[in-house]
């Protein structure tokens, strides 16, 4: 089964997370929050929105393969969703400023090619904005322990490591802006409110900004210009 045609099936499930996990997922939507460039950045995209929790905050337009996914989005959260996969949009090239990939690399099955996507969607000198759980932490841990027991979501799920995703953009002609972070306290312990910190590798879920390298400018045509 593939991970979208699961999350068809399971998106009730799905949903429930956000409702069961308030407090931490707030801290992520923080930090999502605290790594996007802003009015710069729009308008902007939302890559594997689910059911909109992050997409309505930031107001994007959402991109979800799932169908049932997809249809909390519109109706619960107002969001504007158009379907289609990561890997294959059904955008014009440079039609967004900014593209977001929250915790969707893990479910794909060739992250590179969702990266090369997001370029292509994005204009020149936009930004894509990646999170993750690292694979090197202790909630990715925990999430793996889970897919051992037989979690649906966790069992097709591949972690990335930091350094894995900053070298999948870096190839694809992107720079690193900043890292910031979040859920410095363990998966077993009591949730607490957070702000989001510059990332130091012992937070549980990371955002990284990237920036889409423009053209490089034609220095005869410039001096014309000047001219």
């Amino acid at each position: 089964m593939s991970s979208w045609s699961l999350f068809d099936e399971l998106y009730e499930r799905y949903e429930g997370w956000f409702e069961r996990n308030r407090v931490t997922a707030n801290n992520e939507l923080l930090t999502v929050i605290r790594a996007d460039p802003g009015q710069e950045g729009r308008p902007c995209l939302d890559i594997g929105s689910g059911t909109g929790f992050f997409t309505s905050a930031l107001g994007c337009l959402g991109l979800e393969p799932s169908l049932g996914m997809a249809r909390i989005s519109r109706v619960r959260r107002g969001v504007n969703v158009v379907q289609g996969r990561a890997e294959a949009m059904p955008l014009r090239r440079g039609s967004v400023s900014s593209a977001f990939l929250i915790v969707t690399l893990c479910f794909l099955p060739r992250p590179e090619e969702a990266v090369l996507e997001a370029s292509r969607v994005l204009r020149p000198g936009g930004w894509a904005v990646a999170c993750i759980i690292p694979r090197e932490s202790e909630w990715a841990r925990f999430y793996m322990r889970k897919a051992g027991e037989g979690n649906p979501f966790y069992r097709v799920a591949r972690f990335l490591g930091f350094e894995e995703v900053v070298s999948l953009f870096l190839s694809a002609g992107f720079r690193l802006e900043k890292a910031v972070g979040t859920l410095t306290y363990g998966p077993e312990e009591v949730p607490r409110p957070e702000e989001p910190r510059d990332y130091t590798g012992q937070e549980g879920f990371v955002c990284m900004r990237f920036k889409k390298a423009e053209p490089p400018t034609n220095s005869s045509d410039e001096e014309a210009r000047k001219a």
